[in-house]
């Protein structure tokens, strides 16, 4: 599985108490997609079997929102075209556990 780094994202509330995560899309459909989440730092968003994406930095508003939900909203947004893909939910899975997130630069040897 390969794994970026969310450069820019977002998370919203809205009225019903769904999390909206906005973040740039990158190529191939999401499937079986999915976020994991312990209440930390970090959440993983498992968007497709091939592709996982790190959601870092998460500010306190964000980790109470994630802490109390059992599904997230995504919209993904093209950076070339500004266009929004069809907004689609996923499921928040909790984990009590520390998820152990080493980010490198560049290419690993």
């Amino acid at each position: 599985m390969q794994w970026i780094q969310a450069g820019s994202y977002l998370i919203q509330p809205t009225k019903e108490g769904i999390p909206v995560i906005e973040i740039a899309s990158v190529s191939g459909m999401p499937k079986d997609a999915s976020i994991v989440y312990n209440g930390g730092d970090h959440a993983l968003f498992f968007r497709n079997h091939e592709l996982g994406i790190i959601l870092d930095c998460l500010n306190e508003v964000a980790k109470g929102l994630l802490n109390n939900v059992s599904e997230a909203a995504i919209c993904e947004t093209s950076l070339e075209t500004g266009n929004v893909a069809p907004i689609y939910r996923v499921p928040v899975m909790h984990y009590d556990d520390e998820i152990n997130i080493e980010l490198y630069r560049g290419k690993e040897k």
